[in-house]
């Protein structure tokens, strides 16, 4: 039987030009934009990859694949400060700030942080939280439903995270970057001192928040290492996903060894001093001047209360906002298990104006360079024009290539020991990969022509240009046979389905042909702010170009669908394609 299916999405659209907002803040639209390629990265808090991930960035979304991969073609960045904004359902909302020094490959990553809402209290009695770095006290009578502000008396659920900012991944799984935007106005450095992610709902799922005339006790731990360098007051900053900066908010007080504060707002808070800020550029180079091209850059200051991260572009370019007047440390995050590059250091000396500077070189030593090149070539042998390929050296470590017109070229830092890497092709248009590839390391090495032609999963494809939708679904693809056939799927938003129904004249499984939709028999919702607005498929057509006459066989085709609102005549049209399994 089918079901009645929603589709929810939101549309947001970034903050990339030159809008004031409610606090005075305007960005300078005098600034240099540039033309670039983003690939990102986004893994799970054990380091494994997420799949399906919704990213969204100057009004542009695109999913993240088996490999936590996505990607933005010829896509405007500032010099000083674009951001795009990260969702999934069961983790915290996250994103990236950054920034672009010229036209090439921006590589992006961040790690989210799983969302459990596993404490429990009665918003009529207040509540108190404790895990081991924090705590948090809820008064009585305080929480409002946030999307009426009608008062909230029922049982409460809240998932709370815990940042710690002496931690390896901290960088990673903060959103933004370690850049605030001062009561002032001033874009500062931010020194942390712990960061806090806490989300409440009712019982059913209702989000929560405070009301205007009550505040939360937070009371945050202290990492030992901080203690030397800990500040009698601190600043409370909260994030702002429009801007992609943190917001001074407040202050934190030093009782102990904790920060406390009385707040009012939920979400990311983290509590940190600030410092001016400068732009500083420049570029990673090997001791015989090549471009290190994709590198983690760690830049700290002596005492490293602050501390920032950055990835070189695909020339070994990189840029970030340092604390001005300080000297900073720049150094390359560990490198494939090569201790001898990571444990170089330089400092740059302080500045107080935005400076490039020269090329930063770090010495191989046993470490080797290699380049590496190809064409990935689609099943019907033309070049793929979205996919990347997959570089690992055994040791879990990934490297992504992105291919351009099919041909892709970078290049590699590997140990001695490393005899040889694997490789993958991706086409990211039809969700198909190659075979796995093993790749002798020499100096330079082209692997030719890579027919990227193996499925990896069950997938629908689902676009409607009309409101710049366009997103695939990987999860529970479900086919249902009988006289109405049906197929179905779970779309990566909350709570979001896809499903079409067609018959064949009832013959047993799926054979090749076109076949009219059933009318009101598929059906699309999408949830924009607050409200669901409801398609119902009132035409439209599935043709099978793969059949499958037996169970386990998959089946492929493409669809086209004419969408109607209730109680409208305009029509939005949908297409797409799928594979699925008998």
């Amino acid at each position: 039987m089918n079901k009645y299916l929603l589709v929810i999405t939101v549309l947001l659209f970034t903050l990339q030009s030159c809008v004031k907002d409610q606090t005075g803040f305007e960005p300078n639209s005098n600034i240099p934009l540039y033309t670039n390629d983003i690939l990102g990265i986004i893994e799970d808090e054990s380091g494994a990859p997420i799949e399906g991930v919704r990213v969204m960035y100057d009004g542009q979304e695109a999913l993240t694949d088996i490999f936590g991969v996505y990607q933005f073609k010829n896509v405007k960045v500032s010099s000083d400060q674009s951001f795009l904004s990260i969702e999934k359902t069961g983790y915290f909302a996250a994103g990236r700030s950054f920034s672009s020094v010229g036209n090439g490959t921006i590589k992006l990553k961040n790690v989210l942080l799983s969302k459990t809402f596993n404490h429990l209290f009665d918003a009529d009695k207040g509540g108190s939280i404790s895990e081991t770095n924090f705590t948090v006290l809820f008064p009585a009578n305080a929480l409002v439903d946030k999307l009426t502000n009608q008062a909230y008396n029922g049982q409460v659920k809240a998932a709370i995270r815990y940042i710690n900012p002496t931690s390896m991944n901290a960088l990673n799984q903060m959103p933004g970057t370690t850049t605030g935007l001062a009561s002032t106005g001033a874009v500062v450095c931010l020194s942390n001192f712990g960061t806090i992610a806490i989300e409440l709902e009712g019982i059913i799922g209702i989000p929560l928040k405070l009301s205007p005339d009550y505040t939360f006790h937070l009371k945050v731990d202290l990492p030992s290492q901080l203690t030397d360098i800990a500040t009698s007051t601190s600043d409370i900053w909260y994030f702002d996903p429009a801007l992609g900066y943190w917001r001074q908010h407040n202050s934190a007080a030093l009782i102990g060894n904790s920060y406390e504060a009385d707040l009012n707002q939920l979400n990311y808070i983290t509590i940190a001093n600030m410092t001016p800020s400068k732009i500083v550029s420049g570029s990673i180079v090997d001791d015989e001047g090549r471009p290190m091209p994709f590198t983690s850059v760690m830049l700290a200051d002596k005492s490293q209360s602050f501390e920032t991260k950055t990835f070189t572009d695909n020339y070994g370019r990189y840029s970030s906002k340092i604390p001005e007047n300080l000297p900073i440390d720049l150094w390359i995050n560990k490198n494939n298990d090569c201790e001898s590059i990571s444990n170089q250091k330089i400092t740059i000396e302080p500045i107080n104006k935005n400076t490039q500077i020269s090329d930063v070189k770090f010495n191989l030593n046993n470490s080797k360079y290699y380049k590496i090149k190809g064409t990935l070539v689609s099943c019907s042998g033309k070049n793929i024009q979205k996919g990347y390929a997959v570089i690992s050296t055994g040791n879990g470590i990934n490297h992504i290539l992105i291919a351009k017109d099919g041909k892709f070229e970078g290049y590699l830092y590997l140990c001695n020991k490393i005899t040889e890497v694997s490789l993958i092709g991706i086409n990211s248009e039809s969700n198909e990969r190659s075979t796995t590839l093993s790749i002798p390391v020499s100096n330079e090495v082209n692997v030719g022509s890579i027919i990227v032609c193996k499925e990896e999963k069950d997938f629908v494809h689902i676009q409607i240009p009309q409101i710049n939708l366009d997103t695939f679904a990987y999860s529970s693809i479900a086919f249902t046979d009988g006289n109405i056939k049906s197929l179905e799927a779970s779309l990566p938003f909350n709570a979001s389905f896809f499903g079409i129904s067609w018959s064949d004249a009832g013959t047993k499984g799926v054979k090749i042909g076109k076949y009219n939709i059933l009318p009101n028999k598929g059906y699309i919702a999408l949830k924009q702010k607050n409200n669901i607005i409801f398609y119902k498929a009132i035409s439209g057509i599935i043709e099978i170009t793969e059949g499958a006459s037996s169970l386990g066989k998959a089946f492929k085709g493409n669809f086209t669908l004419e969408l109607q609102q209730d109680g409208r005549m305009q029509s939005t049209f949908a297409n797409g394609k799928f594979k699925a399994t008998y």
